[in-house]
């Protein structure tokens, strides 16, 4: 089996359009989040769902490298990604699109995370 390389493989303008998107989903729905060592856990209302659904297959095209799970709830979704090992070093860089546009609200003080990615 062949490991996918780890990149995005969209061009900075898509980048860009991505993460506006995912700010815009996060400033209306998401309602914490939580990172412990490799992971990321973002809990959002349910009437994210369809928007996070679709999200989350455009990007598992772009970046086949990164686990995306979804779990659906009667009252909320839950999106967890899982960096690997191998990409330790580079996890802040990895995980902070996914927290464009979140607001006061929705900020935890999760465990093992510093003050200034809780700032992002």
């Amino acid at each position: 089996m062949t490991t996918p390389p780890i990149a995005c493989t969209l061009s900075a303008n898509e980048h860009a359009e991505r993460v506006t998107l995912i700010g815009d989903i996060n400033a209306s729905h998401l309602r914490r989040y939580d990172r412990e060592g490799l992971t990321l856990r973002l809990t959002y209302a349910a009437r994210a769902t369809p928007r996070l659904r679709e999200l989350v297959a455009r990007e598992r095209l772009c970046c086949a490298f990164l686990p995306f799970d979804l779990a659906e709830y009667t009252d909320l979704t839950v999106l967890q990604l899982d960096a690997l090992a191998a990409q330790a070093g580079a996890v802040h860089t990895l995980f902070s699109p996914c927290l464009s546009g979140a607001g006061p609200a929705a900020r935890a003080r999760p465990r093992g995370l510093s003050a200034s990615f809780c700032a992002a």
